[in-house]
């Protein structure tokens, strides 16, 4: 969806270089598309209509553009529920050009770019929202992005049951004392070991 501007066409005549007047038909006169694509511009024929009817053309070179746009990929943290303050690491994001599949090697800017949480039962999205054109080729359009990833900043509520009888005689196993823990951010039954 960008312009292809600056390009210009011009001809000579082969006898002398002189500059020729007439008009030049170009292959393709549309210098915008909107999907990412390689486009050839070249001299297709003369009119004839310049000072001396010429209209004969011997050689033509072609000049491109490329309009590319990035493809953006997300992996997820390694780990992606840990405890509170600690670091969600692993996280990968990375980008293609679409034009021809390589590794875009400028800056993408993600939505969040704190990985350690803010000290409470927590789950936070992490995506790519723009490209800041400072890759090679100044790209900054966005196709397409897969995956949103995320992290879970969690903690655990523990309830101890106490047992049914709490004074019994020396000697004696006490019984029926239960501890019981949810997950601080979905309330799910903690499923690990006590000590």
């Amino acid at each position: 969806n960008a312009n292809a501007s600056g390009m210009v066409i011009w001809a000579i005549y082969d006898f002398d270089s002189g500059s020729y007047d007439g008009s030049l038909t170009m292959n393709n006169t549309n210098y915008n598309y909107a999907t990412a694509q390689r486009q050839g511009y070249k001299v297709s024929s003369a009119t004839g209509d310049d000072t001396y009817g010429i209209s004969v053309v011997s050689t033509t070179n072609e000049t491109y553009c490329i309009w590319d746009s990035l493809t953006v990929y997300i992996s997820p943290p390694i780990d992606q529920r840990q405890n509170l303050d600690s670091n969600a690491t692993g996280m990968v994001i990375w980008a293609d050009y679409d034009y021809d599949s390589t590794s875009y090697d400028g800056t993408l800017n993600c939505n969040n770019t704190d990985y350690n949480g803010d000290g409470t039962a927590v789950r936070w999205y992490y995506k790519v929202g723009s490209a800041n054109g400072d890759d090679t080729y100044g790209i900054t359009s966005i196709a397409t992005v897969y995956n949103t990833t995320y992290h879970i900043w969690d903690s655990l509520t523990i309830v101890a049951y106490e047992p049914t009888d709490t004074r019994i005689n020396t000697g004696t196993n006490m019984t029926n004392m239960v501890f019981n823990a949810t997950y601080d951010y979905d309330s799910t039954l903690f499923d690990g070991t006590f000590t």
